[in-house]
């Protein structure tokens, strides 16, 4: 059983359902991609089941190989929380 905590098992089995979704798309085989990558393809199927963390600099190169922005891997954008104007006033009278 992985020691990883649930939310980075969600996002790996995202990340990885997308690369499958999108390499299928443009054709490619999971030998070619890896080949493309310069890993194994091994490496590609953890990455593609979710099983195997992948660092920012391989999805990003993923992303250049299979032609998209690293943006598509991205589902959730922080939002800001609002400030409470009156503990922003309280803050600065202080």
């Amino acid at each position: 059983m992985s020691t990883e905590p649930k939310k980075y098992r969600e996002l790996n089995n995202t990340i990885g359902q997308l690369i499958k979704k999108i390499r299928k798309n443009k054709g490619l085989s999971q030998m070619k991609l890896a080949s493309m990558l310069g890993i194994s393809y091994q490496q590609l199927q953890k990455y593609e089941y979710g099983r195997s963390q992948i660092s920012i600099g391989r999805l990003k190169q993923i992303s250049d190989v299979l032609g998209i922005s690293i943006n598509t891997f991205i589902q959730e954008q922080p939002k800001v929380p609002d400030i409470d104007e009156h503990v922003w006033l309280s803050h600065n009278e202080i």
